[in-house]
């Protein structure tokens, strides 16, 4: 979701808080339509506004501020412009920050049962990012 909402060309908190209140009530708006809905709908809609678009904004707003960190941890959510990284889940780091990302969008792995970043013709390498912006969800 968070990639989602970066792919709106959304780059500044100014643009995200003129129109992620319009989307939200528009979500919501065609969720009222649906002629059948999930369970657990409102649940769902309400983590995506407070949980989700919160998280994109304080994003947003440390990468506006160069507010970087310099390693992250497995099981961490970061996002990264690098290599065409976006917003990810850690699945490993290394001490000299080479991180295996994964995230839908990315190559199927077998061995990892994980949609991992793969640079090159290499399965399995870690990618090298010296600056990252934690998410906070």
């Amino acid at each position: 979701m968070l990639n989602t909402l970066h792919y709106l060309g959304w780059t500044s908190t100014t643009e995200i808080d003129k129109n992620l209140t319009v989307l939200i009530k528009q979500v919501k708006e065609k969720a009222k339509n649906l002629k059948q809905a999930t369970r657990n709908l409102e649940e769902q809609l309400s983590y995506f506004e407070n949980q989700v678009c919160k998280a994109f904004i304080r994003a947003t707003k440390n990468r506006e501020n160069k507010n970087f960190a310099d390693k992250a941890d497995k099981g961490q959510i970061i996002y990264s412009s690098i290599a065409g990284v976006g917003y990810c889940y850690v699945v490993s780091a290394t001490k000299q920050n080479e991180y295996c990302l994964a995230r839908p969008g990315f190559n199927w792995n077998d061995q990892e049962n994980e949609y991992i970043k793969h640079i090159g013709d290499k399965i399995y390498r870690h990618l090298p990012l010296t600056m990252v912006t934690l998410i906070d969800l």
